[in-house]
C-alpha cells in the first residue's frame, strides 16, 4: 500500500491545500490533487520525501500552460497537470512500492530568470 500524508501550510499567507492520505495498491495510478488561492503563482512544484530520508526529491513543475518539466526519474510514470491558475495535480501511474513517499506541491512567481 502506499500512503501520502495530507498538507496543509500557508506560507507568504498563501493557503496550499492536498488532499488527505491516499492509499493505493501497486500497479494503480494516484492522482494527488493541490490548489493555493493566489492567482499570480504561475508555477507549480512538485517534491517527494521518502520516510526513510529527510530530503526532499525534486519532482519536477508545470507552468500555466506548455508542457512539465521533470526530473530524471520522474520522467516515465509521473505527471504533472495544470487546471487553471490555482490547481494542478500529480499523476502516479503504475504504482510500486519505492513511490511510497510524502507529495508536497509548492507554487511560485514567473520571474525573468525563468
Amino acid at each position: 500500500l502506499k500512503q501520502i500524508l495530507k498538507q496543509k501550510l500557508i506560507t507568504n499567507c498563501v493557503k496550499f491545500e492536498q488532499p488527505p492520505s491516499l492509499f493505493a495498491k501497486e500497479h494503480d495510478s494516484v492522482t494527488i490533487k493541490c490548489s493555493h488561492d493566489d492567482n499570480s503563482l504561475l508555477y507549480m512544484l512538485w517534491y517527494q520525501r521518502k520516510s526513510d530520508s529527510t530530503n526532499m526529491n525534486f519532482i519536477g513543475y508545470r507552468y500555466i500552460s506548455g508542457d512539465a518539466v521533470k526530473e530524471e526519474g520522474f520522467k516515465e510514470r509521473f505527471d504533472l497537470k495544470r487546471d487553471g491558475d490555482v490547481k494542478g495535480d500529480l499523476i502516479i501511474s503504475k504504482l510500486v512500492s519505492s513511490d511510497s513517499a510524502v507529495y508536497y506541491c509548492a507554487a511560485k512567481e514567473h520571474s525573468a530568470a525563468d
